[in-house]
């Protein structure tokens, strides 16, 4: 029998918590975690003592107004907010947790779930929020899926908006053909940093970033604590005069679940 690794069993568990959920569109589960202990759990639904939209109707539906937009015409609060709100209410500091949510947060969420101190988030499906990304400086992308393939991740950094400076791809699963189709996106090259640092970036992914020397000239490059050898490792340094090389992990690199932590500022 195999065991569900940490980030597969709050995720369940987050799956579980949406079933308490009554929105009519969505049922979306959020589950707070620090040092392996939930803290908190949220689903969407009305504020307590509201009747819900499972027996009132949706107002949303009511109005014809598309998911992703006019978030402040809703009776309900999303599952994030919740999640914090229950924390809050109970003194329990979220500082430096991980949030596990069925779906991405929203633009609203996120920004909550910045200022509330969560430091990962990890999620499941989409949301089509109609945020735009506007001003939107830096991203990062940490435990992405060992299965997620590099067309999606092409797809991804296409989908990022052009004023997008600093990119990190970071504990990530980085072979050859992973970093062939993160290299290949016109924004890389305009990017003034991309950390792809802490994951499995071998030898053989190394030899396609000096393949791409050119493009990658005015990006600072972070490849610390992943596998490179030592000669690779003095390649790349050489190649790339701003890299942040570091030392190389010597362990084995844990499996990955998911997805995605997003910092705008």
């Amino acid at each position: 029998m195999q065991r569900p690794s940490w980030d597969e069993y709050f995720m369940e568990i987050a799956h579980l918590v949406k079933k308490r959920a009554t929105c009519l569109r969505r049922q979306v589960g959020a589950v707070i975690v620090k040092d392996k202990n939930i803290l908190a759990t949220g689903y969407n639904g009305t504020p307590s003592g509201i009747e819900h939209c499972l027996d009132r109707g949706c107002l949303r539906e009511q109005l014809g107004i598309p998911s992703g937009e006019r978030h402040e015409i809703c009776r309900g609060l999303h599952a994030e907010q919740n999640a914090i709100i229950q924390a809050a209410k109970h003194g329990t500091s979220i500082q430096g947790s991980t949030l596990y949510c069925t779906n991405q947060p929203c633009s609203i969420c996120a920004k909550m779930i910045i200022n509330a101190g969560v430091e990962r988030i990890i999620f499941e499906d989409g949301y089509p929020d109609q945020f735009d990304g506007s001003d939107l400086e830096q991203l990062s992308v940490n435990d992405l899926s060992g299965d997620a393939s590099p067309d999606a991740v092409g797809a991804m950094i296409d989908a990022l908006p052009p004023t997008l400076a600093h990119l990190g791809i970071r504990s990530a699963p980085l072979d050859a053909a992973m970093c062939e189709a993160i290299v290949a996106r016109p924004l890389v090259a305009k990017l003034q940093s991309l950390d792809l640092s802490g994951g499995m970036l071998d030898d053989a992914a190394a030899k396609v970033l000096l393949g791409a020397k050119r493009q990658l000239a005015k990006v600072a490059l972070n490849v610390e604590r992943n596998r490179l050898g030592a000669a690779t490792a003095k390649k790349l340094a050489a190649a790339f005069p701003n890299a942040r090389v570091g030392d190389q992990r010597k362990a084995g690199f844990p499996e990955l679940f998911m997805r995605y932590v997003a910092v705008m500022e």
